[in-house]
């Protein structure tokens, strides 16, 4: 207890000497990405049982206060507000529903909070973050939250902290050593994911820091995604960088002309590593099978979860359930899986839990970022930023297959810098200026 009580106080502190630093409430979103991985680090090692356990609780109250500020100081009506609004009344109504009708407990409100509240960056970061000044200032903590996050992946392979991410040493050959993680799950590493990808535009903009510091920790972020060979994250990370290979990697800016080096030490340590990654490959995958193969992809959880509750609900024998769903809780027993399990596709979540009007709505609130980004977009020189919104976008989508939808790390970062991107374009948009707005 006296542990998360002193990363409460730490917490609280930094935040009291940010908005002071930039007179500013702003300026909290400027530290949401690295609070939020502190957060998390604290409750793998500190947290203890749920009943004892402040720091998700704090969580919540935090990411609530700074939410009401911005809110009630930067409140603009839009459409990306109004279809927010729906979203979040319509999940409040079947919570009270089924309060009403199935007395079902209050895990609705949890699954409320951790959905919506990571969604809701999107419209605050858009109406707060406006400036290329602002997204420097984000771009810091990035970088932060990446020493952060590798600094304890080093410390936990250094100390033996927690145990390894999918296997147990003791199912290794002799002479095999897997990386530790530090508790650290798969879906963490969706963070550090996004924390890889978004450095071109630490590259571009925050040219005050020194290029070889960056590429250092590009280096390590790519390393730490291969090793703990999370597919999803280091999918995403890999196709992120494709991309900026024919898009970004043509601009004038010496920086980013640095990221060969991915490729560069790749291939130097490729010999090194190779015995290593084929040892997970094989652990990974059934029974020694090839786990990027189509056969393995068919035969995982989330594959048949996914195909299992879309015929469940589409072909529901109530339509109270296809349109509604079921439950706020997706923990049971399934066909496709020996012993309980959780729901981890976003689509198989979605659908079980709120129904297809819930995800009508949920689609409806990506296309109207979308929309509201073609509304600004414009100018030549706006292209890197064109980029990432369409990296990060997409790229969200692809992680719907693995989720998770309720993780507040890496949602937070996907939906802070959509709206900051926004926010940029819209800055320019009304200035009619030439630059961008700083």
């Amino acid at each position: 207890m006296l542990e998360q009580l002193i990363i409460v106080v730490f917490i609280v502190f930094i935040s009291i000497y940010i908005v002071y630093k930039f007179k500013t409430y702003k300026s909290l979103l400027y530290i949401v990405i690295p609070i939020h991985i502190i957060l998390d680090i604290g409750v793998l090692h500190f947290g203890g049982s749920d009943a004892l356990s402040i720091m998700p609780v704090f969580r919540i109250i935090y990411i609530l206060c700074i939410y009401t500020i911005l809110l009630f100081s930067n409140a603009k009506l839009d459409s990306i507000l109004i279809v927010l609004t729906f979203f979040i009344f319509y999940i409040v109504g079947l919570i009270v529903f089924r309060l009403i009708s199935i007395g079902a407990s209050f895990e609705g409100l949890e699954f409320l909070l951790r959905t919506s509240l990571p969604i809701i960056l999107v419209y605050i970061s858009m109406h707060c973050l406006t400036k290329i000044d602002d997204m420097k200032a984000v771009n810091i903590s990035v970088i932060i939250s990446l020493i952060i996050f590798i600094g304890y992946l080093l410390l936990a392979n250094i100390f033996d902290l927690g145990k390894n991410i999918y296997y147990d040493l003791e199912q290794l050959d002799e002479g095999v050593s897997l990386i530790y993680t530090g508790l650290f799950l798969g879906n963490t590493f969706n963070t550090l994911a996004y924390l890889v990808l978004l450095l071109p535009l630490v590259y571009k903009y925050n040219t005050n820091i020194n290029g070889l510091y960056l590429n250092v920790l590009l280096v390590l972020g790519f390393l730490f995604l291969i090793l703990t060979f999370r597919r999803s994250a280091l999918g995403i990370t890999i196709f992120a960088y494709i991309v900026y290979a024919f898009t970004i990697f043509k601009y004038n800016n010496k920086n980013i002309s640095y990221l060969i080096l991915i490729l560069i030490t790749i291939i130097f340590i490729y010999p090194f590593i190779l015995p290593f990654l084929q040892e997970i490959i094989n652990l990974r995958g059934d029974r020694g099978t090839n786990p990027f193969s189509l056969e393995t992809i068919q035969s995982e959880g989330r594959t048949n979860e996914l195909f299992y509750i879309l015929n469940k609900v589409t072909f529901a024998e109530s339509i109270m359930n296809f349109m509604f769903g079921y439950s706020f809780s997706t923990s049971g027993v399934y066909p496709f899986a020996p012993t309980t399990r959780e729901l981890h596709s976003d689509i198989a979540v979605l659908l079980y839990t709120v129904g297809y009007m819930g995800m009508f709505l949920y689609i409806i609130f990506h296309l109207t970022i979308i929309q509201t980004y073609y509304k600004y977009r414009r100018y030549s020189y706006n292209n890197i930023l064109n980029i990432m919104f369409w990296v990060i976008l997409v790229t969200s989508i692809m992680l719907s297959y693995s989720g998770r939808l309720t993780v507040f790390s890496f949602r937070s970062i996907i939906f802070l810098y959509i709206g900051m991107i926004i926010g940029i374009l819209k800055c320019n948009y009304y200035n009619d200026e030439d630059t961008v707005c700083s």
